[in-house]
This record gives structure tokens, sequence and C-alpha cells, in this order.
């Protein structure tokens, strides 16, 4: 059960961070100051990172929740939890090119904020941490345009096999086939070549393509009994 911590209307778009999203609010900022050096930024600064690439992840949330109202869906709560954020919708794109267009706003927009803090790295109070930010948001689109579903990429995958005529059930299914064995295989690998340079990067960027797995298998174990 998922306790609200926080709630905030922003954008016309109702923003809850439930209980389990403090850790992962503290790990952001925590990261930002140990890497912070590295950057050239203060402790302080790493924190303002930290912030910063949860308000990244919040931006990608908003950019799918501009692109369902566009299309008419009826939109619900954003909610951020202990592994992301995810926007509740009323329902589905009815067709193949509105599931591509919901499903890739969301890195279209950490792009677009890539570009914005690119435009800033010459001001030269938040050179480093406008250097930083591009660094996320093009971290943020490019983890999610990995085609693992339910991730943006996996969905733009099941989008694009609707428009070759597979029905949406078909297709959903067949993005979760591919997911099972590539989130496996991300996840042992990129265990395995980081594991001596970072433990904890390691695990952390491991239980990602573990908890898409994972979901994508308990999908496809819902959908086989139905």
């Amino acid at each position: 059960m998922h306790v609200t911590a926080l709630a905030f209307h922003l954008a016309g778009v109702r923003v809850v961070f439930t209980t389990g999203s403090l850790p992962l609010a503290a790990l952001a900022v925590i990261v930002g100051m140990i890497c912070a050096p590295a950057a050239g930024l203060p402790i302080w600064g790493g924190a303002l990172l930290g912030l910063g690439t949860m308000a990244s992840l919040i931006a990608h949330e908003l950019g799918h929740a501009a692109a369902a109202r566009r299309l008419g869906l009826p939109i619900g709560e954003l909610r951020v939890f202990l592994l992301g954020a995810g926007l509740h919708l009323g329902a589905a794109p009815p067709t193949a090119l509105g599931a591509a267009i919901l499903s890739g706003a969301g890195p279209a927009t950490n792009l677009l904020l890539a570009v914005l803090f690119a435009a800033l790295i010459n001001v030269s109070p938040i050179a480093a941490l406008a250097t930083g930010l591009v660094v996320v948001n093009l971290a943020l689109a490019a983890l999610n345009l990995v085609p693992l579903y339910p991730a943006d990429g996996g969905k733009l995958v099941a989008a694009a096999l609707r428009g070759l005529g597979i029905s949406t059930r078909g297709a959903v299914i067949a993005a979760q086939l591919l997911t099972v064995p590539l989130a496996a295989g991300l996840a042992i690998g990129g265990l395995s070549l980081l594991w001596h340079s970072s433990p904890t990067g390691a695990l952390l960027f491991a239980s990602q393509w573990v908890f898409l797995g994972v979901s994508a298998a308990q999908s496809l174990l819902t959908a086989a009994k139905v």
C-alpha cells in the first residue's frame, strides 16, 4: 500500500510523492553529493544535482501528460514511488500513432531539457550544474528508450507492432516476451561490467532491469490466466 507523503498540482496534474519515494529522493541527493567533486561541484551543488534529477524525472512524466492531453486522454495522478515515477491514465490511446506519440513524449521532454541546460553550460556560476543536468537528462532519455516493456522503449515497440496490424494485446505480449530475456541480459551484463569499479552503482543499475523484467513476466503470467 502506497501512503501519500506529499501532493501538489503542477501543470494541471496532481503529483503525488508516496512514502516509498522518500528513499529515492534521498538516494538521488546522496549520489549527487558523492559525485559532486568529480563534476566540479561543491557538496551543496551535488545536492542540487540530485534534486534536479528528481525534477527531471517528474518533467519526463509531465511530458507524457502533455501528450495525453493533446490526444484527448483522461489524466490521473502522477505518482513518484521507490523505483521511479508513473502517470496514471484513464484510457489507452486508440491508435498505434497515438500510443507512439504518448510513449515518445517522455524521452523527448528529457532531450529538450538536455538542450536547454546545454545552452547554460557557458554561464559560469551554474556551468557545472548545467553540465550535470545535461548528462542526467540524456541518461533518462536513453534508459527509457531501451526496448523493455513497460518502459517507453518497450511501449514504442508495441506501438510499432500495432502499426503493422498486430492486435493491441498481441503487440503488448510480444513486447513483454522481448523484455524478459533482454532485461536479464542487461542486468547480468551491467552487473559484471560495473561491479569492479562501483559495486553500489552496479546493484542500482541491475535492479532497474530486474524490476522491468519481473514486471513483464508478471504481466505475461496474468495474461496467460485470462
